[in-house]
């Protein structure tokens, strides 16, 4: 009986061996992120990478960029936290500048066409494990809107999701 199960067996394996593997499917390539875009840009941007590094240690940043996009999908203006602390403003260089590179790079987002765009950040120290508030962390939080001209205020507005990088991440 033993042997009759054996046998039983060894075709059912051998069946399943022939099989062709299966294909791989196919996934449609995800849309870029404008947030990963944009992490990538704004160290370029900035007069001074390393300041954030170079900053007393424990202290974190969180801060938005704020892109208005016009009717095609353009990105035509770009603006900044309200009020930043100095080694902050030495990072992330000027909003003019930081649009010059983002249409150098062509970047759009028509699917954000006619809107205001949010986008948070939070920096921190790749080797701290609290954050000291000193650094202005509250104030930040605060003043994350930025101020933007009245014929921008009259779009629609739209926050995405926050981009938490460390310093240690940035090159």
């Amino acid at each position: 009986m033993l042997l009759l199960l054996v046998s039983n067996f060894c075709p059912a394996q051998e069946n399943i061996m022939n099989e062709p593997p299966p294909q791989p499917r196919k996934e449609t390539p995800k849309k870029s992120d404008i947030r990963t875009a944009l992490s990538y840009l704004i160290p370029r941007n900035g007069t001074n990478k390393h300041a954030l590094v170079d900053g007393p240690t424990d202290y974190a940043y969180f801060f938005s960029v704020t892109l208005s996009i016009d009717e095609i999908g353009k990105i035509e203006n770009v603006y900044f936290s309200k009020s930043l602390p100095k080694n902050l403003v030495d990072f992330l260089g000027t909003p003019s500048g930081l649009l010059a590179k983002i249409n150098a790079a062509n970047l759009e987002c028509k699917e954000y066409a006619s809107k205001l765009v949010l986008i948070p950040f939070f920096y921190y120290r790749m080797d701290s494990s609290v954050i000291d508030y000193r650094s202005g962390f509250l104030k930040s939080m605060e003043n994350l809107l930025p101020t933007v001209d009245d014929k921008m205020s009259q779009k629609s507005w739209i926050i995405l999701d926050t981009m938490i990088n460390s310093f240690g991440a940035i090159e």
